[in-house]
């Protein structure tokens, strides 16, 4: 992920081959990232990302502030999980004609 916000990647995805011992298994499936798993490093991202701003710009920020940049993370990321589930939605329902 540290490698995509670097770059300013617009998505991410990570694509995987299953594979199994019985050859007649067959499918495939999507993961995407859960707000309890996404929360502590995008949390370390933003705080890293905060900190730089307050040091450039001479403030200390509030409470307040924080409060609204949490509020907002929750609808960003939110968002970003339901777009990554139709993406993955899509991807598999275009694999499954090849």
């Amino acid at each position: 992920m540290e490698i995509a916000h670097k770059h300013g990647a617009d998505l991410f995805m990570s694509i995987h081959a299953d594979g199994f011992t019985n050859p007649k298994a067959a499918g495939a499936s999507v993961f995407a990232l859960s707000n309890r798993g996404a929360s502590s490093a995008m949390a370390k991202y933003l705080s890293e990302r905060e900190n730089r701003a307050d040091e450039v710009a001479g403030k200390k920020a509030t409470d307040r502030d924080h409060l609204l940049q949490q509020v907002l993370f929750d609808l960003v990321q939110t968002d970003t999980i339901k777009n990554s589930l139709t993406l993955g939605s899509h991807i598999l329902k275009k694999s499954t004609h090849t």
